[in-house]
C-alpha cells in the first residue's frame, strides 16, 4: 500500500529557506510572521491577494440559509459570512497537472470478493 505524500509544515517550510538563503531561523519564521498576518489583515477587511505565480485568496460570501438545530428541532436562519477561496495561477496549475495519483486508495473499502479469493 502506498502512503500519501506528507504535508509541507510551516517549520519545514522555514528550514528550507534557512538552508537555501542562509538567513537565521528567527528572522524567516518572523518574516513568515508578517506575511501571512498581511494576508489575513487584507482577508479581513475584504480585499484579495493576488501572488502571481502561485495564486489568488479571495473572500467569498457565503449566503445565510434556513437551518434547524439537530438537537432541539428548533428552526433558524443563519447569517452571511465571509469563506476564504484561494484561486491557483497559471504556474501552479501547471506544476500540479504533473502530480501523479498514487496507486490504490488506501481510505477505500475492501472487496470482500478479492478477501475471500485470497485464501
Amino acid at each position: 500500500m502506498t502512503a500519501l505524500p506528507k504535508k509541507l509544515t510551516r517549520a519545514e517550510l522555514i528550514d528550507h529557506i534557512v538552508e537555501k538563503f542562509n538567513i537565521h531561523k528567527t528572522v524567516v519564521n518572523l518574516l513568515l510572521e508578517h506575511v501571512f498576518d498581511d494576508i489575513k489583515k487584507a482577508l479581513a477587511e475584504g480585499r484579495s491577494v493576488e501572488l502571481r505565480s502561485f495564486g489568488t485568496f479571495e473572500i467569498h460570501v457565503r449566503a445565510g440559509r434556513k437551518a434547524r438545530n439537530p438537537k432541539t428541532g428548533e428552526k433558524l436562519v443563519t447569517q452571511d459570512r465571509g469563506v476564504v477561496f484561494f484561486r491557483p495561477g497559471r504556474e501552479m496549475k501547471t506544476r500540479v497537472k504533473k502530480v501523479k495519483k498514487p496507486s490504490g486508495n488506501p481510505g477505500a473499502q475492501t472487496d470482500r470478493a478479492s478477501i475471500r479469493d485470497a485464501d
